[in-house]
C-alpha cells in the first residue's frame, strides 16, 4: 500500500492509522504530506523536527519510507515540497493564499533557505537506477500537467502549492516507470 500523505496532523492520528494499515497490508510505504507537518510550535522546535519524529514512527511499526524491493519491484518514496516555479501564470492568483494553513502551521528552521530543495536532498542518497521496475511516489505533484487545466479549479491558486518540478528530475532520474502522488484532492 502507497499512502501519499496527508493522513492529519496529529501524531497520534499518524501513528494509529499507518499501525492500523500496516495490520492489514504485507507491506505499507509512505510520505508525510503537508498536514503532517503542522507544528504547534510548543511540541516541536520546527516542521522538520516534526518530520522527523513522524519518520521514526513509522520505524518503529514497520513502515517503508526509503527505498525498498517489494516482490519484483523497487519502491521509491520521495519527499517532497511545493514550489512558487510550480505555477504558470504569473502569481495572478496568490490572494487566494491568505488563509493557506501551511504558512501558519509549519515553521521552518532558519537555516533551511528552500524548503523544496532541502527534501529533494533527502532523497538524493536513494536516486539511482535500479534493476528492478521502478514505482515512485510522492505527496506533491512532480508536473503541472496532472491538475486539471486552471478554470477548472475552484481553488485557482492551487498549482502555487501543489508541487515541485525537482519531484519529475528525481523520478526520471530513478527509472520509475509509475508515480503516484496525492495532495491535489482530485
Amino acid at each position: 500500500l502507497l499512502v501519499a500523505g496527508d493522513i492529519g496532523s496529529r501524531l497520534e492520528l499518524i501513528q494509529a492509522t499507518l499501525a492500523l494499515l500496516r495490520s492489514k497490508f504485507r507491506a505499507v510505504c509512505y510520505v508525510p504530506g503537508n498536514h503532517e507537518l503542522w507544528a504547534r510550535r510548543q511540541d516541536y522546535a520546527s516542521s522538520i523536527d516534526k518530520f522527523f519524529e513522524v519518520l521514526r514512527v513509522c520505524d518503529e511499526i514497520g513502515v517503508h519510507t526509503q527505498p525498498v524491493r517489494i516482490g519484483q519491484v523497487r519502491i521509491v518514496p520521495l519527499f517532497s515540497w511545493y514550489s512558487k516555479e510550480f505555477s504558470d501564470d504569473g502569481h495572478e492568483h496568490a490572494y487566494q493564499l491568505q488563509g493557506w494553513t501551511d504558512f501558519y502551521s509549519c515553521h521552518w528552521p532558519q537555516d533551511v533557505a528552500n524548503i523544496p530543495e532541502y527534501f529533494s536532498m533527502l532523497n538524493a542518497p536513494h536516486i539511482r537506477s535500479y534493476e528492478e521496475p521502478v514505482i515512485s511516489f510522492s505527496h506533491f505533484l512532480p508536473r503541472l500537467e496532472l491538475l486539471p487545466p486552471r478554470y477548472f479549479l475552484y481553488f485557482k491558486a492551487l498549482p502555487e502549492v501543489a508541487g515541485s518540478p525537482l519531484i519529475e528530475k528525481q523520478l526520471r532520474q530513478s527509472g520509475s516507470s509509475i508515480h503516484v502522488f496525492g495532495h491535489s484532492h482530485i
